[in-house]
């Protein structure tokens, strides 16, 4: 993977380097999520309805020797599933489920717009 987005934030390239800068950004994230939600399984599931819809769909692809996903495609539409996962569930968590559209676990939202944004990055291979 090439370091384009990193390279602006990090003058160096060294993968140690880059190593502890994300070990840092996992451990205070990781003690602000401990701190919001003390309940174990209740962080497992909110990562969990945010991580799998960016993640499960382009392994599936990614194992099916008949499909190909486009490259350059691929984080974009990691990211939009996911950021649309985090969007749900901020939503949900700030009293704002009283809409039904809301009603939906943010999973399956993500893992919708992951499916759209799947078929228009697969080409057949």
């Amino acid at each position: 993977m090439r370091y384009g987005i990193l390279k602006k934030v990090f003058k160096t390239r060294k993968t140690t380097d880059l190593t502890k800068a994300g070990l840092i950004i996992t451990g205070v994230f990781s003690i602000l999520l401990a701190l919001i939600l003390p309940s174990p399984i209740e962080i497992v599931f909110r990562t969990a309805s945010v991580a799998v819809p960016g993640l499960i769909v382009p392994l599936i692809i990614a194992y099916n020797s008949k499909l190909k996903l486009i490259p350059r495609f691929v984080p974009v539409m990691m990211l939009v599933s996911s950021a649309l996962a985090f969007l749900w569930l901020m939503l949900q968590s700030y009293g704002l489920a009283s809409y039904p559209i809301l009603q939906i676990e943010p999973m399956l939202a993500g893992l919708l717009v992951s499916l759209v944004l799947a078929l228009a990055a697969v080409c057949r291979g």
